[in-house]
């Protein structure tokens, strides 16, 4: 099974099963540091989580932009929340925004999903503009990401790399790194694009 196949599998009972801390997301959120009016994508939004909190840091006048390689759980971000952002299956290594295009690029619990990050990453690098912020979070600790999937076939696989790690290929793709928290409770680091 592949990761499309698996979180369409998983699509009908993820809002019961994952639970997210309002709080943190705020402050995940917080960390693109928004302006009203930008445009943004919500790379493996999922559910869409992230989407209300999100379509409020940039008020009605910014483009938001959900972006999920599974069908089935886009549907479901779409039933909630189809007014607050523009729906988009599509694989993140292969973005159809244009170069530069973009302002601020949010992975919330995606990023140990993708294949190739460094790929990835390089293409986030190429649809942001000079300046554009990209924020890899998490609501949890990297070792109690790690923990979780290490018990979840078929993303045993899928792991959350230390900071200094993800660092390095952002550099390599880029950008500079703004702020790093990885500790018990959340992770996040906040890139800029050169």
């Amino acid at each position: 099974m592949n990761h499309r196949e698996f979180f369409n599998r998983m699509a009908p009972q993820w809002d019961e099963q994952v639970r997210h801390d309002a709080c943190k997301l705020s402050r995940i959120v917080t960390a693109l540091s928004l302006q009203p009016g930008e445009r943004v994508l919500d790379i493996g939004t999922g559910t869409g989580v992230m989407l209300p909190y999100l379509r409020q840091a940039l008020g009605m006048l910014g483009e938001l932009t959900a972006i999920d390689v599974a069908e089935e759980m886009l549907a479901r971000a779409r039933a909630k929340h189809s007014e607050l952002a523009l729906f988009l299956q599509a694989d993140a290594s292969l973005l159809p925004q244009a170069e530069n295009s973009v302002d601020a690029i949010l992975c919330y619990s995606v990023f140990p999903h993708f294949e190739q990050p460094q790929a990835v990453l390089s293409e986030f690098a190429r649809v942001l503009r000079a300046g554009g912020r990209l924020v890899v979070a998490h609501g949890e600790s990297r070792a109690a990401i790690n923990a979780l999937h290490d018990k979840m076939e078929p993303v045993t696989q899928d792991v959350l790399p230390e900071a200094a790690v993800l660092r390095a290929w952002g550099e390599e793709a880029g950008f500079i790194v703004e702020v790093v928290a990885d500790d018990e409770e959340l992770f996040i680091l906040c890139f800029r694009k050169e």
